[in-house]
């Protein structure tokens, strides 16, 4: 295994997270995924943060694999 895909989440070890599926609307889906772009970040960066707030998690990521603790 390259160090590339001992560093990066999305390669090598795909335990570090899993896929989840939720039901959103299209509009809803389109506008949060506009929104992200617009802001240079993936929908899953803003997914995460927004399930980080209402758990109160906030010492995490919500990425296994990353430097999880800040």
């Amino acid at each position: 295994m390259s160090a590339l895909e001992q560093s990066d989440p999305r390669k090598g070890d795909r335990s570090a997270t899993k896929v989840r599926a939720v039901r959103v609307s299209d509009d809803l889906w389109e506008a949060a995924q506009a929104r992200a772009a617009e802001n240079g970040e993936s929908l899953s960066d803003v997914i995460r943060r927004a399930l980080i707030a209402y758990t109160g998690l906030q010492g995490t990521t919500g990425v296994v694999g990353r430097i999880d603790r800040q």
